[in-house]
Protein backbone atom coordinates (compact mmCIF):
# COMPACT_ATOMS: atom_id res chain seq x y z
CA UNK A 1 0.00 0.00 0.00
CA UNK A 2 2.69 2.50 1.02
CA UNK A 3 6.19 2.38 -0.46
CA UNK A 4 8.73 5.13 0.22
CA UNK A 5 11.75 6.03 -1.96
CA UNK A 6 13.83 9.15 -1.24
CA UNK A 7 11.40 12.10 -1.41
CA UNK A 8 8.73 10.10 -3.25
CA UNK A 9 6.09 7.91 -1.69
CA UNK A 10 3.91 5.50 -3.66
CA UNK A 11 0.34 5.04 -2.47
CA UNK A 12 -2.06 2.88 -4.48
CA UNK A 13 0.37 2.87 -7.44
CA UNK A 14 0.56 6.69 -7.55
CA UNK A 15 3.72 8.61 -6.67
CA UNK A 16 3.67 11.65 -4.40
CA UNK A 17 6.45 14.10 -3.51
CA UNK A 18 6.74 13.85 0.29
CA UNK A 19 7.71 17.51 0.53
CA UNK A 20 4.31 18.49 -0.92
CA UNK A 21 2.26 16.40 1.51
CA UNK A 22 0.27 18.14 4.21
CA UNK A 23 1.14 17.57 7.85
CA UNK A 24 -2.07 15.57 8.20
CA UNK A 25 -1.11 13.33 5.26
CA UNK A 26 2.34 12.78 6.80
CA UNK A 27 0.72 11.96 10.13
CA UNK A 28 -1.65 9.48 8.47
CA UNK A 29 1.27 7.74 6.73
CA UNK A 30 3.14 7.50 10.02
CA UNK A 31 0.02 6.16 11.77
CA UNK A 32 -0.49 3.57 9.03
CA UNK A 33 3.11 2.38 9.34
CA UNK A 34 2.91 2.15 13.13
CA UNK A 35 -0.36 0.23 13.01
CA UNK A 36 0.84 -2.14 10.27
CA UNK A 37 3.86 -2.99 12.43
CA UNK A 38 1.62 -3.43 15.48
CA UNK A 39 -0.69 -5.73 13.51
CA UNK A 40 2.25 -7.89 12.46
CA UNK A 41 3.44 -8.09 16.06
CA UNK A 42 -0.03 -9.06 17.28
CA UNK A 43 -0.29 -11.75 14.59
CA UNK A 44 3.01 -13.21 15.82
CA UNK A 45 1.75 -13.13 19.41
CA UNK A 46 -1.53 -14.82 18.40
CA UNK A 47 0.45 -17.54 16.63
CA UNK A 48 2.50 -18.07 19.79
CA UNK A 49 -0.67 -18.27 21.88
CA UNK A 50 -2.10 -20.89 19.51
CA UNK A 51 1.10 -22.93 19.85
CA UNK A 52 0.90 -22.74 23.65
CA UNK A 53 -2.78 -23.67 23.71
CA UNK A 54 -2.13 -26.73 21.55
CA UNK A 55 0.85 -27.75 23.66
CA UNK A 56 -0.95 -27.50 27.00
CA UNK A 57 -4.03 -29.19 25.62
CA UNK A 58 -1.89 -32.18 24.58
CA UNK A 59 -0.10 -32.22 27.93
CA UNK A 60 -3.41 -32.16 29.80
CA UNK A 61 -4.73 -35.06 27.74
CA UNK A 62 -1.60 -37.07 28.62
CA UNK A 63 -2.12 -36.36 32.31
CA UNK A 64 -5.78 -37.41 32.18
CA UNK A 65 -5.17 -40.80 30.55
CA UNK A 66 -4.60 -42.67 33.83
CA UNK A 67 -7.32 -40.95 35.84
Amino acid sequence: MVEKQNNVITIDNKEYDTEKLTDKAKFCIQALNVNQAKKQQLEIEMNNVDICLNHYSKELKKELIDI
